[in-house]
């Protein structure tokens, strides 16, 4: 079986700003859920409760499933990760959601999906390179493998900057359709 992809709240954000969730059904909904951990629908509830428009886009939609649920035996591995991501004692814990998707992958065999920078290294020690994609990773893909056209993508990415969202730091725009051609 083919191994699923565990998203982190900001990606899924960059991709609701633009109202393009339909590019992460294409690419991705073939493969098993769960898509989202239990912190990270946390995260995204929280937001809507504060009226944050990505995450109203989100909250409720049923394509990101049930989420994973850590259980006691994973909450020391949750914990170490939150540390190696700068974790402090926060209420609400800023980073939770990335370190229990982090730990998540790691347990599932699974990716994981981020455009936070200290994530995307964290993850990237702990699952390897190839396990860790962002939000220009996707749209390439979606370009290779789903028909988006680069100038389509490059599009997309500078909608989603312009909205305010957030990109690794060696993903500045302006993005070109250079950028989506493999």
């Amino acid at each position: 079986m083919n191994p699923g992809f565990l998203y982190d709240t900001c990606t899924l954000q960059n991709f609701a700003s633009v109202k393009r969730l339909d590019l992460l059904e294409t690419r991705h909904g073939h493969l098993s859920p769960p898509r989202v951990t239990e912190g990270v629908l946390n995260e995204i509830a929280r937001g809507a409760r504060l009226g944050f428009a990505p995450s109203k886009m989100l909250w409720g939609w049923e394509w990101l499933g049930d989420p994973w649920m850590p259980d006691h035996n994973h909450q020391l591995d949750i914990q170490k990760i939150w540390r190696r991501l700068g974790g402090a004692e926060l209420i609400p814990p800023k980073n939770g959601g990335e370190a229990e998707s982090i730990a998540a992958a790691k347990i599932m065999g699974w990716r994981f999906v981020t455009d936070d920078q200290g994530a995307y290294n964290v993850a990237g020690t702990i699952l390897g390179p190839s396990l860790v994609r962002d939000t220009v990773a996707i749209l390439e893909d979606c370009c290779i493998l789903d028909g988006l056209s680069p100038m389509d993508a490059a599009s997309i990415a500078n909608r989603m900057w312009n909205e305010g969202r957030e990109f690794l730091r060696s993903r500045r725009p302006p993005f070109t359709p250079d950028v989506f051609r493999s």
